[in-house]
């Protein structure tokens, strides 16, 4: 996530790390995502999405050529595109089924930054994606700004979704 935040770009780090989390190879075992938090799981998708972010500036040959989205082409290229799939598969699944009640222990900053993520590198999880919107409905619908900060969304965090 710093490396992201501040700019810095890492290829080699980022694959090294989702390799770490996730399992090299097909059908490797990683360390797993269990112990992250929601905090953690929205901070890992950003960081990601980040770091394409910050390596897409001269990929316009990579949109013409495939017609993939720029930043999806350069994580692509940097981590390898089997292995960035299986890591954002790992990270809906892990928000989906970490907790007894899915998303509800996620702030709407950790919801906000993994669907953003989700939606930069132009990843669909069905799954994560319906959840997120049934979260984002539950919280609207009983919002009571005296009772609890989870339920509130910012501006932003609403239009990142």
């Amino acid at each position: 996530w710093s490396l992201s935040k501040a700019g810095i770009r890492h290829p080699v780090v980022f694959k090294k790390v989702a390799e770490h989390l996730v399992g090299a190879t097909e059908g490797a075992k990683g360390r797993g995502l269990a112990l992250f938090s929601p905090q953690g799981i929205g901070n890992l998708a950003w960081s990601y999405a980040k770091q394409a972010q910050l390596g897409g500036g001269g990929s316009e040959s990579l949109i013409s050529t495939t017609g993939r989205l720029a930043v999806y082409e350069t994580i692509s290229l940097d981590v390898g595109e089997d292995l960035v799939r299986k890591l954002f598969f790992q990270i809906g699944e892990t928000a989906l089924h970490k907790y007894d009640n899915g998303l509800n222990r996620s702030k709407p900053q950790d919801l906000s930054n993994t669907c953003w993520a989700f939606a930069t590198l132009g990843i669909l999880h069905s799954g994560y994606f319906r959840a997120v919107v049934d979260q984002v409905e539950q919280r609207l619908a009983r919002f009571d700004p005296k009772i609890s900060t989870v339920s509130r969304f910012k501006a932003q965090e609403i239009a990142n979704l």
